[in-house]
């Protein structure tokens, strides 16, 4: 590693610029009250070539950084119970990165909490802009990313709640999962354009494991443009793989989600407001799909759709949902298609359903009396 403190206190780097490391550029293990200014990194020399991490790291600034690196731009971890990843503020920071731009977790055996990142720009990022992955047994809460900037990136926000071991001195087994909540998402664009016909991702790819749920997500005000390509039968695809016991690496989930803009799985409290998704070349996949999500908003929000995909939205297995002033780009058959014996208490209302021949549809065990609508327009139930 380039810079490597342990267990230090006052550290400050102010106003340099590191080049081409043999591993890392800098890590922080176990240190307090650390104030990152003004730094350039430039890692390209190697695959593992991150530029700032943190081990059980607590009151770490970071602001007006630029960082171009082969892994991991910004990573913060947390390899002992004793030493809590918290306290950080990201700031003001322009990232390109082979992996993440900020991978938070994996190497999380110990706690992660009261996290910001703002005004930040991510581009020509190979994995995702956000890399969120708790899977040692820690606890992680309290974040809040606002006012970003992506083009070019696979995901924007890839957040994954498992069980599997990381550290090299850990257990085989990991220890039992804790939870994953408590984060606030608002202010972002995202822009990607480049067509990757065997990996196609939707931009915001959230799951946890059944019966381990995430908790508590908030996304508000974003646009999102993906670069599309999807086909209807990658829209049908009913399932993706579990996590369970497995690194949650991007390319563990296969080569195709079904959907272009938003997947969510295995979530408690999902709240998305005024969210704009479209596609720069045509996707015939459905713009939203949500398994297994207990207590839900859409609202307020617009997404693209072919006439050829199977829906715009489809929920399985969704409980306590509700859809609210919906707008549609383009037209298809069906608004809503609601699946899983599962499902019950769905909302539709103030939804301009004038493009689509059913407001929603039932199949594979959903029925019918689970959907309520009311105050939508040209809905045929």
């Amino acid at each position: 590693m380039l810079i490597r403190f342990l267990k230090c206190k006052n550290v400050s780097l102010q106003n340099i610029e590191l080049l081409n490391p043999a591993s890392w550029t800098v890590a922080m293990i176990y240190c307090k009250r650390v104030d990152i200014q003004g730094v350039t990194i430039i890692s390209k020399v190697n695959g593992n070539g991150d530029g700032l991490d943190f081990d059980g790291c607590e009151y770490v600034t970071i602001n007006n950084c630029v960082l171009d690196t082969s892994d991991d731009s910004i990573c913060l971890q947390s390899s002992s119970k004793d030493s809590p990843c918290r306290l950080f503020t990201i700031t003001n920071c322009i990232m390109t990165s082979y992996r993440a731009a900020i991978r938070i977790g994996m190497l999380s055996v110990g706690d992660f909490h009261d996290v910001t990142v703002d005004n930040c720009v991510f581009h020509n990022i190979k994995d995702a802009g956000l890399k969120i992955q708790m899977n040692e047994g820690g606890k992680m809460e309290n974040f809040i990313f606002s006012n970003l900037l992506m083009k070019e990136v696979i995901c924007a926000v890839y957040m994954t709640f498992n069980n599997h071991t990381v550290y090299v001195d850990g257990p085989a087994e990991p220890a039992p999962m804790q939870t994953l909540k408590n984060f606030t998402f608002s202010n972002f664009r995202v822009e990607t354009k480049t067509l990757q016909k065997d990996d196609l991702k939707p931009l915001i790819l959230i799951t946890g494991l059944p019966g381990h749920n995430i908790e508590n997500l908030t996304f508000s005000n974003f646009s999102l443009i993906g670069p599309g390509g999807g086909t209807n039968a990658d829209g049908k695809l009913r399932s993706i793989p579990e996590l369970d016991h497995i690194r949650p690496e991007l390319n563990q989930l296969g080569k195709v989600v079904p959907a272009y803009g938003i997947y969510a799985r295995h979530i408690k409290g999902l709240y998305m407001d005024n969210m704009v998704l479209n596609t720069e070349a045509p996707d015939s996949r459905p713009a939203v799909i949500c398994d297994d999500v207990i207590d839900m908003e859409l609202s307020d929000s617009k997404a693209f759709v072919t006439s050829d995909a199977e829906c715009m939205i489809r929920l399985q297995n969704v409980q306590q949902a509700w859809i609210r002033n919906f707008r549609p780009f383009g037209s298809n058959k069906t608004f809503l298609q609601l699946e899983g014996k599962e499902s019950k208490e769905i909302l539709l209302s103030g939804n301009d359903l004038r493009q689509f021949e059913n407001s929603f549809s039932c199949i594979n065990g959903a029925t019918k009396d689970a959907v309520t609508t009311t105050n939508n327009i040209n809905s045929r139930y």
